[in-house]
């Protein structure tokens, strides 16, 4: 009971607090102003809103609601047709996965069947040296291709270095 009471004495204490505070907030008179600002910008946005979807649905030349229908059901069943084929490209990068996983296998000597495989024998062919004629053609080169030529010939090159600067270091090595 006593419980009750002071509930009730609370919620009537509460009311009158935000009645109060309603009342303040009434006769202020820069607060109602901004609310009537926002309540305007609000609905110059709704309207706006609308009048952009009415343009759209104008430029689509969807006349009614049947033919936003339709084009739901359009959009709905190529998503299935999309989802069916990520499926089926699944399927088949899994199978490609498992071909090379036995590919590797195969060629690693760790066989993942029964089957054994013959060693291949590959022979190295080395690779020539620059003739001197080619070095004559290095102004052709692009700065990337003669800095890979410094690596090979283990020519030190700095970071930073001009095109010609860099063909002479080579031509000096």
């Amino acid at each position: 009971m006593v419980r009750k009471a002071m509930i009730e004495r609370l919620t009537k204490l509460g009311e009158q607090t935000v009645n109060q505070a309603a009342e303040v907030l009434g006769k202020n008179k820069t607060l109602q102003d901004k609310l009537e600002t926002v309540v305007k910008g609000g609905m110059a946005v709704k309207d706006e809103v609308e009048g952009n979807v009415k343009v759209v649905i104008d430029r689509l030349n969807l006349k009614n609601a049947v033919d936003l229908d339709g084009i739901k059901e359009r959009l709905d069943s190529l998503e299935s047709d999309i989802e069916n084929l990520l499926g089926e490209l699944s399927g088949r990068v899994a199978s490609l996965t498992s071909r090379v996983g036995d590919l590797h296998s195969k060629l690693t000597g760790n066989a993942l069947n029964d089957e054994t495989i013959e060693a291949v024998e590959v022979a190295e062919t080395p690779i020539a040296a620059a003739a001197p004629a080619a070095e004559a053609s290095l102004a052709g080169l692009t700065v990337k291709a003669l800095r890979e030529l410094a690596t090979e010939r283990k020519i030190e090159v700095p970071t930073r270095i001009l095109k010609v600067d860099l063909i002479a270091l080579i031509e000096a090595a």
